[in-house]
């Protein structure tokens, strides 16, 4: 078995969010109503920009989009508004993982079916690519990675083609920042990894007792 991994980077995203449609959506597919939805539209709406350049500044003009970037709840906010796309990645076999504007897909095979699940990413991605479109998201189509993990006796019997994301041909990586660890494609334990494995459960037992 080895593991398909695909990473999905957004563009700009938390410039682009539509204020009406992120409270639609939290009201409608997370309950959240009443006080609570209006102190959060409340929040949102009443946000202004200026622009200076040397000593000179522009009027204020008001923000009709976009979450505050740098806040607690702006990647918050950001994905609740991106929750679909996580039922469009189950269509598709996948399951999908993501916080603000990183998110993941992966799905395990056979190395016997890798070719197929290869093929299999590019509509994936242009499903997402679309959905984003919908809701004036925009894909870093030069920025998405994919890479196959798995034991070296299973990765050696897999064919590792690049894919197209839009004007992209991206190759499969051998390591990826996913965000924070970074993932290699060969899953082995190192001697240091089995070292804090064991003192991880041992502790874990003692806080059984």
């Amino acid at each position: 078995m080895v593991t398909h991994l695909i990473l999905i980077e957004l563009s700009a995203v938390f410039d682009t969010v539509d204020h009406e449609t992120l409270c639609n959506m939290m009201e409608e597919s997370f309950g959240v109503a009443s006080n609570a939805l209006e102190w959060i539209t409340s929040y949102l709406n009443h946000h202004s920009q200026r622009v200076t350049i040397r000593t000179s500044t522009s009027d204020a003009f008001a923000l009709d989009q976009g979450v505050p970037l740098g806040s607690c709840l702006g990647p918050v906010m950001f994905t609740q508004h991106c929750s679909p796309i996580f039922s469009a990645t189950n269509v598709h076999g996948k399951v999908g993982h993501g916080y603000a504007d990183d998110h993941q897909a992966y799905s395990g095979c056979d190395p016997v079916y890798i070719a197929s699940e290869t093929v299999s990413i590019e509509p994936y991605v242009r499903d997402i690519k679309s959905w984003m479109r919908n809701m004036k998201l925009k894909v870093n189509d030069s920025k998405t990675e994919y890479i196959l993990i798995g034991i070296p006796h299973q990765l050696a019997k897999c064919s590792q083609s690049p894919i197209t994301i839009g004007d992209s041909v991206i190759p499969p990586s051998n390591h990826v920042r996913n965000p924070g660890p970074t993932l290699t494609s060969i899953c082995l334990w190192s001697d240091t990894s089995r070292s804090n494995a064991f003192t991880i459960l041992y502790n874990i037992s003692k806080m059984r007792k």
